[in-house]
């Protein structure tokens, strides 16, 4: 490493902060002064107490706890009125909705039927693979007598083998 002592005045200043964090990291270590050399705080004459904050037991929520249904937001009048429609909902019978139905028939499953494929063409080309981008879509063709694997996207077009005259289109 070469050290040289530029006329550029950030080096030159970076230099001398490294330079004087050395020297005060230097002194530090080798002297034998106190981290604080200063007495405990104190308060009146009297050391300062310190405090610590305990949060206090909470009971048993089922045994010690009183839970009840009443607001105790609501004046006392529209308390019991609330807890009398309460007790009443509690204590009413449930109505029935539906009935289940007497005798359950089995559900016949359909079968899927795919129409038939068209023949393929002896000279139309063979897709390998599809390709989808944010770009578009591409996909893999190869021509029927060829090894050559061509990429092809939308609009583009591809010979036939035999015929350059004839082209197919994705």
């Amino acid at each position: 490493m070469r050290l040289s002592l530029d006329p550029n005045p950030a080096s030159l200043s970076a230099f001398i902060c490294l330079f004087g964090v050395l020297i005060a990291a230097t002194w530090w270590l080798l002297s034998d002064e106190p981290v604080w050399p200063y007495e405990k705080p104190t308060y009146a004459g009297k050391p300062v107490q310190r405090l610590v904050a305990a949060m206090p037991p909470i009971g048993d929520f089922d045994r010690e706890f009183n839970v009840n249904d009443l607001n105790p937001f609501l004046p006392e009048a529209e308390r019991q009125q609330e807890r009398a429609a309460r007790q009443i909902k509690k204590t009413a019978k449930p109505i029935k909705t539906s009935t289940p139905p007497s005798q359950v028939s089995d559900v016949v499953i359909p079968t899927l039927r795919l129409p038939a494929a068209a023949p393929r063409r002896k000279n139309a080309p063979e897709c390998f693979g599809v390709i989808g981008s944010s770009n578009g879509m591409t996909i893999l063709a190869r021509m029927p007598g060829s090894q050559e694997t061509h990429k092809l996207e939308q609009g583009q077009a591809i010979a036939e083998t035999g015929n350059p005259a004839r082209t197919w289109t994705f």
